[in-house]
């Protein structure tokens, strides 16, 4: 009897051992499973304007990943393990890592052929192999499934498609890229599904210039919406682009509709400020005088009515250009709010509007036949020009500044330079010769006749060419040295010598505080330049590398500490004080923080410059996931005790710890050298061409820099540089 007792205990031990590891790989999985749906469902509704993934998403996706592979490692004949290595290679997929994610869809293929996810895995390892420039396999993939006449069910299909529109986004094949995300969207089956090809569609077409079909998806993203204050964010982004689109009967009927629903009643005085900007943009002044008015008389010391006050002054110079008038109102808006954007440039308004007056002044004065002193003091010709130049210019008063070039050319027919500029700058203002007083004539011909010897071209393509061929043929022999000096002298007083001795000391000399120098100087001359494009890629893309690397260097550093105060037993509010000091790290140094710092020289879209830099990010999405599983493992249960930490744990804990006097790459410096690289674009000012120069330059028989033959820099090469 007592035999069977022990027998019966023995069998409700095996079965209570057995649903617990059953529970704990089960809990296990669905913590997996539930990471990674909040992961996609952040994803899916983050805004079009944000080209990273949130950053909590970024944290689910780690969660996803660290519990899948739990339990591939703690249980490898679960029936679970199908869905972690699906799991595993879709949020590796949506972190871009693109090479883990291959992996284990190919393992996930190669294991289970029979698997529900079949069809959804070709569909991302050819996407994959996309995105890794293997184009001829990904095709292959592609082909596997049409060939063979699979049938794809809806989602399938909105993969399918998903994955067409972003390969036709890199082909700038707008037609192809509108198509698929309509096919999307018709086998998308939920709002989250929509707002994801929503947000595609208007981040495309805001990158392209289309305005339209911008707006357009954003009343069908409004319409989708639940939360108030998403759609009152979208609503607000949408009468953005119905402006830019010139919408304004639809504006001003829009707005008045707004103004009168409650859930709009704390952006009534925004609302009514870019209700007078419509009336402004339609020159129906009046109107826009009278809401300005009206709302500066009710409100005070606001961003808002400090716009208005500046956009009263804007009129005033589009009307009479009274000066003490304007000059008024402009000190009414620099007083409502000096920090403000309309504050600033009222500030800047009124510096020209007082050197305007100064040019007039003087002028005045050198033609007064009673100052004979002054006349050798003061060139009339010269302070004539300059006050045309300034109405045209700053002000926009085109036929004030056509008068002061046409009495300039009267009063000082041969005055040169400016007589001959002032005949150049009426045939760029006035092209059609409108305002010239001998019909027969045009303003060029004037020019080239008076002035044969004065001209603005610039040197052609080849014989810039043949001015660099010394240079180059050092180059060929590997006489850098030689060539760097004798390239002073050829480019002496040359605007692109600084853009070549960058280049010299990028690609050959490994310098890159010379090469930052130099790209810098070049950017911010103001003179028509021919290598900008190429300038702008360079340094945007060694900014983005630089702070990658500092991020890098600073949250390893910092979670090192963190590491010490947890093996020293530290209370437990230091050590996450400690983690939150990482996550201020990455949020200074994350891409959207570094976009908005370098956003004037951002080569294309910034969604393109991401993807083309994320290579550089594996080293810190490598840390995000260690850091992570640190973090969210430390604590068990509400119970912190790192005695009883995992073997695991404490192994990445202890790994984590950097001990310098083993490392002779002390990080500190290495910031330094970094820092002061990063210190030199703040001297940066970019100085960039207007559209009417862009097209002058386009116009002119220019030299392209891969003409000269050097050998092609690939992106790798950028980060080699920082290591020398």
């Amino acid at each position: 009897m007592l035999f069977y007792y022990h027998i019966k205990i023995l069998c409700r031990l095996v079965l209570v051992t057995f649903f617990t590891l059953s529970c704990a790989y089960f809990n296990t999985f669905y913590n997996a499973q539930d990471a990674f749906k909040n992961a996609k469902t952040i994803i899916d509704n983050k805004k079009y304007t944000e080209t990273d993934i949130p950053i909590e998403a970024k944290k689910f996706l780690d969660d996803a990943i660290i519990n899948s592979k739990v339990v591939l490692q703690n249980y490898p004949d679960s029936r679970w393990v199908e869905e972690a290595y699906y799991i595993l290679a879709v949020s590796s997929l949506l972190k871009e890592d693109y090479k883990g994610s291959k992996e284990y869809f190919s393992i996930l293929l190669d294991t289970y052929p029979k698997s529900k996810y079949y069809i959804e895995s070709i569909l991302w390892l050819s996407f994959c192999e996309y995105r890794l420039d293997r184009v001829d396999s990904y095709k292959n993939y592609i082909s596997k499934l049409i060939d063979n006449g699979k049938k794809l069910n809806r989602y399938q299909n909105y993969i399918y498609n998903q994955i067409l529109a972003k390969v036709s986004i890199d082909k700038n094949n707008t037609q192809d890229v509108y198509k698929y995300l309509n096919l999307c969207l018709k086998y998308s089956s939920s709002d989250s599904e929509k707002i994801n090809i929503f947000n595609q569609f208007i981040n495309y077409s805001e990158n392209i210039d289309d305005y339209i079909t911008l707006v357009d998806n954003l009343e069908k993203l409004y319409d989708t919406l639940e939360d108030d204050r998403d759609k009152k964010n979208v609503k607000l982004t949408a009468l953005e682009f119905h402006k830019i689109n010139k919408n304004y009967t639809y504006l001003i009927t829009e707005i008045e509709r707004l103004l009168n629903l409650s859930s709009f009643n704390n952006k009534r005085l925004f609302l009514n400020l870019e209700l007078g900007k419509i009336y402004y943009q339609m020159n129906d002044y009046s109107s826009a005088k009278q809401i300005f008015y009206n709302l500066t008389s009710d409100n005070s010391k606001k961003k808002e009515t400090a716009e208005a006050f500046y956009l009263l002054a804007k009129i005033n110079i589009e009307e009479s250009f009274d000066f003490s008038i304007t000059k008024e109102l402009l000190e009414k808006s620099k007083n409502e709010k000096s920090s403000s954007k309309a504050g600033k440039l009222a500030k800047k308004t009124l510096t020209k509007i007082e050197d305007l007056e100064d040019l007039i002044y003087e002028y005045n004065l050198s033609t007064n036949i009673d100052s004979s002193e002054n006349n050798e003091l003061l060139r009339a010709d010269s302070l004539l020009f300059y006050i045309a130049e300034s109405f045209y210019f700053d002000f926009n008063k085109i036929d004030s500044s056509i008068f002061r070039y046409k009495e300039l050319i009267k009063k000082y027919p041969n005055s040169n330079p400016f007589a001959a500029m002032s005949l150049y700058a009426l045939n760029g203002i006035d092209p059609s010769n409108n305002f010239i007083d001998t019909p027969e004539s045009s303003w060029l011909d004037i020019a080239k006749q008076k002035f044969p010897n004065y001209s603005i071209d610039n040197i052609s393509s080849q014989e810039y060419i043949d001015k660099l061929l010394p240079m180059l043929d050092l180059v060929n022999s590997y006489n850098l040295t030689d060539a760097y000096i004798i390239l002073d002298e050829i480019l002496n007083n040359d605007v692109e010598l600084s853009f070549y001795k960058g280049l010299f000391n990028e690609i050959y000399f490994y310098n890159t505080d010379e090469m930052l120098i130099n790209y810098i100087n070049y950017a911010n001359t103001d003179s028509d330049k021919r290598n900008l494009d190429t300038v702008k890629e360079k340094l945007s893309s060694y900014y983005y590398i630089i702070n990658e690397d500092i991020k890098s260097i600073k949250t390893e550093a910092k979670l090192s500490d963190c590491c010490d105060k947890i093996i020293n037993n530290y209370d437990l509010d230091s050590i996450y004080f400690c983690f939150e000091e990482i996550n201020d790290i990455d949020d200074y140094y994350s891409y959207d923080s570094v976009k908005v710092r370098i956003d004037e020289i951002i080569p294309g879209s910034p969604s393109s410059f991401k993807r083309n830099m994320s290579h550089f990010d594996i080293l810190y999405n490598n840390f995000q996931s260690k850091f992570s599983f640190i973090r969210d493992n430390i604590v068990v249960d509400s119970i912190y005790s790192p005695n009883s930490f995992s073997d695991s744990l404490k192994k990445i804990i202890q790994n984590s710890i950097i001990t310098y006097e083993q490392n002779n790459n002390n990080p500190s410096s290495k910031i330094i050298d970094l820092d002061r690289y990063l210190n030199r674009y703040e001297s940066l000012n970019f100085v960039d061409t207007s559209d009417k120069d862009v097209k002058i330059s386009k116009e002119k028989d220019i030299m392209k820099f891969e003409d000269l033959n050097f050998e092609n820099l690939e992106l790798e090469k950028l980060k080699l540089n920082l290591t020398k």
